[in-house]
């Protein structure tokens, strides 16, 4: 991921690094206007402890007028109504080249996900190509986040239901949030 980023700047800027590094073990010596977790990346850690432990670490790379924005989700009536056996169609890209269907299985105590999914790339309408990856992700809740924000110095200025700044009703939440003004 890190060197098709590299690959798509354009021309080389000075202030801009790439860093690959665990979330809980943030170790930067710096302070920064802007803090982003997209594609999920805050429900990768898998329990309150490592979440809370990673909003310690960002707190530390904040200033006064740092923004921190990431997306979470949590699952909705149909995610839980489906079979934990059975793979369910999640997308099909390019004229059918490509569909990505998930099996998932739910631990309600803990709040994880154990997803499956199965890519299948199709060749000419004929020949196909299947693989499977394998994932676990904590959800959270709306109020235990902003729990979980307001008890780690953080308070939230805007929750919308999308990037392009939607109130509209989803299982998808973009957080925005700001050190809390002590």
């Amino acid at each position: 991921m890190i060197e098709i980023a590299k690959g798509k700047i354009k021309k080389p800027l000075s202030n801009l690094s790439f860093k690959v590094m665990d979330m809980t073990e943030l170790n930067l010596n710096q302070q920064f206007d802007l803090i982003i977790i997209p594609f999920n990346g805050f429900q990768s850690l898998l329990n309150e402890f490592d979440q809370l432990k990673c909003l310690k670490k960002i707190r530390a790379l904040c200033h006064k007028k740092t923004k921190i924005i990431l997306d979470v989700f949590f699952p909705d009536k149909e995610i839980y109504e489906q079979k934990n056996t059975v793979f369910y169609q999640v997308s099909q890209k390019t004229h059918k080249s490509l569909e990505v269907s998930h099996m998932t299985k739910f631990d309600y105590f803990h709040q994880l996900l154990h997803t499956n999914l199965k890519i299948n790339k199709i060749f000419n309408n004929q020949n196909s190509k299947v693989s499977y990856k394998s994932f676990t992700l904590r959800y959270c809740y709306p109020q235990e986040l902003i729990y979980l924000f307001e008890i780690s110095g953080f308070h939230i200025t805007n929750i919308y239901n999308d990037f392009n700044k939607s109130l509209i009703q989803s299982n998808q939440l973009i957080i925005e949030a700001k050190l809390t003004n002590e």
